[in-house]
Formats: C-alpha cells, structure tokens, sequence
C-alpha cells in the first residue's frame, strides 16, 4: 500500500497518443496516469461570414466534460482556454478562416466518496445551518442552492487535474497538425493539503519538512487526485507557454516510466526561478479556496519546474518517436 504513494513532487505517468482520429487535420490523447482526454484540430477552414476576422483566423474551442453535456462550467473554461490558445497559434497567418479545437475527457480515476457523517453531526449541522439562515432571514431554499450539485450535471465543475490534462491535450492535438506557434504550452494542477491528510496520502520523503509551508500546517501536492483534491484547502492549476531559451531539452526516458519526480530533476530544472530575459510566462492561471501570497507563489513556482522540467521534455520526446516512425 504505502509502496503505490506518490511522493508531493511527483506526478502520475504520462502518456500521449497522437493520430487517433483519421478525419482530424491534427488529433492526439494525453494523460496523467488513468485520467485522459482526447482533442483534434480541424483547419483552417472557410469560415461562415459571421465568424470570419479579416485580420487573422478564429480560433473556436469545444470542450465535453467527462459525463454529461457541456454546462455552464464546460463554456466558461472553453472561453478561458480559447483566449490562452489564441495567444500562442499564429492566427495572423490564415485570415478570413477558423480553426476549430475539440476536447473530450475520456476517462478519469475512481470518484472519491467522502466518508459518510455520522447522524448526530449531520444534524448538528443541518441545525446550525438552518439557524444560521433564519437569523439572516432567508430560507431552507437558500441553503439547499448552496449544495454543488450531484455529479453527473451539465454545471459540475472541473478538477483542478481535469483541467491541467484539457490544456496538454488540446495541445499535443495543436502540434500534431503542424499549425505555426510561437510558444509551447504546458500545464500542471497543484493541491495545498493539510499536514495530516498529506502524510496519509502522500509518501514522506527523506526530509519531509521541505514540502510544507512556512507555518508547517500545510503541504504542497503536485497532480492531486480525487481524494486530495476534496480534503485540499485550496487547487491550483497553472498553464505556462515556453519558447526560445526556455525552451528544455529533450530527457531521455521511457514512455512507460513510473516515476515523474521534480526532485528527481537536475539542478538546473529544479533551481531558482528563470532569468527575466528567458521567455516563459504564465498563460493561464485558476485557483479555488484560499491561500496566502507566499503560498501562491510557491504553488505557481512548483507547477513551472514541472511543466519546465517534466511535461515539455515530455512532449519533446513524444513528438520526436512520432517522426522516427514516420
């Protein structure tokens, strides 16, 4: 049991697919250990009169959650990742045309069930909230509208992990059909755990003290799972777009490897942060619950060195066997 755990730096295996679908000008699948999602590109194309820019191509992305059809949730993250994309493809090149980008989560790891309240502190809790209601003058109507709905629903939110996996795999489908870019996009999703549930669900490692945040009460999570991410007090996920000299090499390991560790990085990848002269940013960035700034800071820094020095050799090394065997 205590064998399986993963370490906070590390992330689950990563493996990619690329052609899955024929008709697709660019296609592939991405995914951090059994959570996967499939994307393809088509364009550009003709574009309809109403969508048509005369100065460059629209980008339209399409997102489908896991189960389901697409909500509230699916449209507002499609919006949020269509601008992040629109920022790297160079749309300039291909006027009065659009290319479409078509994401679908295919598979995911077992949903957490939370352990069942005992009666007592279910009503304990019932009572406080309905108290709590009456002295704010509302109603039990107004408590029920602040439950997250059932999953499945059309307005369940994504996973931190989900969305993390969205971004890569839409991006490995942009690679793929050969679209210019000026920057190579990576995510990673983090979770701040307690110090208690981190030790339960993570591996210790050799100094255990390095993971947790300055007051000791906390623990930074690389690709958190189901589980972690109910217990986290805060998710993060962050997307990072490389080029030029920030651009890493390509690493040389097996695309069956089990072990995706920061710590395990060179020192060159898991040092300071970057000069500011090396073009790496922030291209997207979403967080839920809260955190201090120095936190934040350490959680955005920790996703960099992974997506620097784990997801982008990664795609380097995925993209070089596509072409060996072509």
């Amino acid at each position: 049991m205590t064998s399986s755990l993963r370490t906070p730096t590390q992330l689950r295996p990563l493996s990619a697919q690329n052609a899955i679908l024929a008709r697709a000008d660019g296609s592939a699948s991405f995914s951090f250990g059994t959570l996967s999602a499939y994307a393809s590109t088509t364009g550009p194309l003709e574009s309809r009169i109403r969508d048509e820019l005369i100065d460059r191509a629209a980008l339209q992305l399409h997102l489908t959650p896991l189960i389901g059809l697409p909500g509230i949730s699916a449209r507002g993250l499609s919006a949020a990742l269509r601008e992040l994309f629109e920022s790297v493809v160079l749309l300039h090149l291909h006027p009065r045309s659009v290319v479409q980008v078509n994401v679908q989560l295919v598979t995911g790891p077992p949903a957490f069930v939370p352990p069942p309240r005992t009666s007592a502190t279910s009503d304990a809790i019932l009572i406080g909230e309905e108290e709590e209601e009456e002295a704010e003058g509302g109603s039990n109507e107004t408590m029920i509208r602040k439950l997250r709905p059932a999953a499945p629903h059309p307005n369940s939110t994504f996973s931190a992990s989900q969305r993390a996996t969205i971004v890569n795999a839409a991006m490995l489908a942009l690679l793929d059909s050969g679209l210019a870019m000026q920057a190579t996009v990576a995510a990673c999703a983090c979770a701040v755990l307690p110090a208690k549930d981190a030790s339960r669900l993570r591996k210790r490692r050799r100094t255990s003290d390095e993971d947790m945040d300055a007051e000791g009460t906390h623990v930074l999570v690389l690709d958190p799972s189901p589980e972690e991410e109910y217990y986290a007090t805060s998710t993060h996920v962050f997307a990072f777009g490389f080029a030029g000299k920030s651009t890493p090499p390509a690493r040389e390991w097996s695309q069956d490897a089990d072990s995706y560790d920061v710590d395990d990085l060179p020192s060159a990848n898991a040092g300071e942060r970057r000069d500011a002269d090396e073009e790496e940013e922030i291209l997207y960035a979403e967080s839920h619950g809260p955190v201090g700034l120095d936190t934040y800071a350490d959680a955005a820094d920790l996703c960099r060195r992974a997506a620097r020095g784990l997801i982008v050799p990664f795609y380097r090394r995925w993209l070089s066997q596509q072409h060996a065997k072509q």
